[in-house]
Protein backbone atom coordinates (compact mmCIF):
# COMPACT_ATOMS: atom_id res chain seq x y z
CA UNK A 1 0.00 0.00 0.00
CA UNK A 2 1.59 3.34 -1.03
CA UNK A 3 2.06 5.97 1.61
CA UNK A 4 1.18 9.55 0.84
CA UNK A 5 4.02 12.00 0.45
CA UNK A 6 3.60 15.26 2.38
CA UNK A 7 3.22 18.24 0.09
CA UNK A 8 4.52 21.72 0.89
CA UNK A 9 1.16 23.30 0.19
CA UNK A 10 -0.34 21.12 2.95
CA UNK A 11 1.64 23.04 5.57
CA UNK A 12 -0.01 26.39 6.27
CA UNK A 13 2.98 27.83 8.14
CA UNK A 14 5.47 26.99 5.39
CA UNK A 15 6.85 30.09 3.71
CA UNK A 16 9.11 29.87 0.70
CA UNK A 17 11.93 32.38 0.82
CA UNK A 18 14.10 32.41 -2.24
CA UNK A 19 17.38 34.24 -1.87
CA UNK A 20 17.36 33.85 1.93
CA UNK A 21 20.93 34.30 3.14
CA UNK A 22 22.10 32.39 6.19
CA UNK A 23 25.07 33.68 8.14
CA UNK A 24 27.39 32.38 10.84
CA UNK A 25 27.86 33.72 14.36
CA UNK A 26 30.99 35.54 13.17
CA UNK A 27 29.05 37.24 10.39
CA UNK A 28 26.38 38.32 12.88
CA UNK A 29 29.13 39.84 15.03
CA UNK A 30 30.50 41.67 11.99
CA UNK A 31 27.02 42.93 11.08
CA UNK A 32 26.07 44.19 14.56
CA UNK A 33 28.52 46.74 16.02
CA UNK A 34 29.74 45.72 19.48
CA UNK A 35 28.43 42.15 19.23
CA UNK A 36 30.77 39.40 20.38
CA UNK A 37 30.40 35.62 20.08
CA UNK A 38 29.98 35.40 23.87
CA UNK A 39 27.27 38.05 23.95
CA UNK A 40 25.47 36.39 21.04
CA UNK A 41 25.57 33.04 22.88
CA UNK A 42 24.15 34.72 26.00
CA UNK A 43 21.32 36.27 23.96
CA UNK A 44 20.51 32.83 22.50
CA UNK A 45 20.44 31.31 25.98
CA UNK A 46 18.18 34.09 27.29
CA UNK A 47 15.95 33.99 24.20
CA UNK A 48 16.36 37.73 23.63
CA UNK A 49 18.55 37.73 20.53
CA UNK A 50 17.74 37.18 16.89
CA UNK A 51 16.05 33.94 15.87
CA UNK A 52 18.51 31.24 14.91
CA UNK A 53 18.49 27.87 13.24
CA UNK A 54 20.29 24.81 14.50
CA UNK A 55 20.63 22.34 11.62
CA UNK A 56 23.00 20.11 13.61
CA UNK A 57 23.72 19.88 17.34
CA UNK A 58 26.88 22.00 16.97
CA UNK A 59 25.88 24.35 14.15
CA UNK A 60 24.05 27.65 14.64
CA UNK A 61 23.12 29.87 11.71
CA UNK A 62 21.06 33.01 11.38
CA UNK A 63 18.89 34.45 8.64
CA UNK A 64 20.51 37.75 7.73
CA UNK A 65 17.02 39.23 7.20
CA UNK A 66 15.91 38.17 10.69
CA UNK A 67 19.07 39.56 12.29
CA UNK A 68 18.43 42.91 10.61
CA UNK A 69 14.77 42.86 11.70
CA UNK A 70 15.81 42.04 15.27
CA UNK A 71 18.37 44.84 15.24
CA UNK A 72 15.86 47.35 13.89
CA UNK A 73 13.40 46.22 16.56
CA UNK A 74 15.81 47.47 19.23
CA UNK A 75 15.53 51.11 18.06
CA UNK A 76 14.90 53.61 20.86
CA UNK A 77 14.31 57.37 20.96
CA UNK A 78 15.43 57.82 24.54
CA UNK A 79 17.76 56.09 26.98
CA UNK A 80 14.79 55.98 29.38
CA UNK A 81 12.85 53.57 27.18
CA UNK A 82 12.67 49.99 28.41
CA UNK A 83 14.86 47.54 26.63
Amino acid sequence: MPTSVPRLEDHESFEVRLNERYISEGEVCALVPGMTPGRLKMLRFQGTGPEFLKPTPKTVVYSERRVREWLEGTARKSTREAG
